[in-house]
């Protein structure tokens, strides 16, 4: 039996959240600097400014999906625990490597 979150008549699973959080970032990664850029006079860094911060709360943001869906979904985790330990191993080497350069 699949362990699933009920919410509003709606399931989340861990793959859906990892999928809910890449859309969310690949939207703040195309959609807002295009938006910044063609609101911003000619000659600002807008958008280059707004990726560069975007990309540690992305990181960040996978790390602790990573760390939560080994909490609440067990079921899922004893399955398919490749999946979180690439997430958190890339995340983790990527922030050390960010951090410790």
């Amino acid at each position: 039996m699949k362990e699933r979150m009920s919410a509003n008549g709606k399931y989340f699973t861990a793959p859906n959240l990892y999928i809910l959080w890449a859309i969310v970032t690949g939207f703040s990664i195309v959609v807002v600097p295009l938006i910044l850029g063609l609101t911003s006079s000619g000659g600002e860094q807008k958008p280059l400014i707004w990726i560069a911060f975007a990309l540690k709360y992305i990181i960040l943001g996978f790390m602790l999906l990573s760390i939560l869906t080994t909490l609440v979904f067990k079921e899922w985790v004893k399955k398919c625990w490749h999946i979180n330990l690439f997430v958190f191993g890339l995340t983790a080497w990527v922030l050390f490597s960010y951090y410790f350069q």
